[in-house]
């Protein structure tokens, strides 16, 4: 997965969610992603959806890479 973010405007009424439900939905195998640790709202939902945090593949600090096992 690669930039995905709802409006600002339209933030906490389950956009971001449904993006994401269709995603995991409509994949197969491993999905990665990675977030800044202070999007806690991403984080949540991201954890919510069976997203662990793994080994980091990318250097730059406070950032969080997270994968799970698409249905």
């Amino acid at each position: 997965m690669k930039r995905l973010w709802a409006d600002p405007a339209r933030r906490g009424l389950g956009v971001g969610s449904a993006l994401l439900d269709t995603v995991l939905d409509r994949r197969t195998g491993t999905v990665r992603l990675s977030v800044w640790d202070w999007r806690h709202d991403a984080v949540r939902l991201y954890k919510s959806r069976g997203f662990r945090r793994v080994p980091s593949w990318d250097p730059r600090p406070r950032l969080l890479c997270m994968e799970r096992i698409a249905r």
